[in-house]
């Protein structure tokens, strides 16, 4: 099962379904276990807080993004995050294979100004869509 997004668990949607992309095949985003590494006293290094996963787009059209939007608003009001459940690739142990798993995360709005090029043809390039505090469901 290719990727997914949805406002609750039961309504998750593939995203070829809602007409957008599948993130790029390489990579195809981006998984890290934690959010922060911090070097202990002794030296160890231990990673802290929740995962954080990062979807990337070459290109997306005005309706694509629109529909992105869309899992980024309340209520028709656009928000700077909110709370939605995606299904995304995560590392498998030889690094090779296909694995995916489901998360509730905070979507942040990608409407960033800096993080986005909006091009003459009408198309936003090199979108990234970023996840925080993902927690496994």
């Amino acid at each position: 099962m290719p990727y997914q997004i949805g406002v609750t668990p039961a309504n998750m949607q593939e995203l070829t379904d809602l007409g957008l992309p599948d993130p790029l095949y390489q990579p195809l985003s981006d998984f890290t276990p934690w959010s922060e590494l911090r070097t202990r006293g002794d030296g160890l290094v231990v990673g802290l807080g929740r995962p954080i996963i990062v979807w990337r787009f070459n290109e997306m059209s005005l309706t694509q993004m629109g529909t992105l939007l869309y899992y980024v608003s309340q209520a028709g009001v656009l928000q700077a995050s909110r709370i939605v459940y995606i299904r995304t690739r995560i590392p498998s142990p030889n690094m090779t294979d296909r694995v995916f798993q489901n998360y509730q995360a905070r979507m942040l709005c990608p409407l960033e100004p800096d993080d986005l090029r909006y091009e003459e043809n009408y198309r936003y390039q090199d979108l990234e869509l970023k996840f925080i505090q993902a927690v496994a469901i």
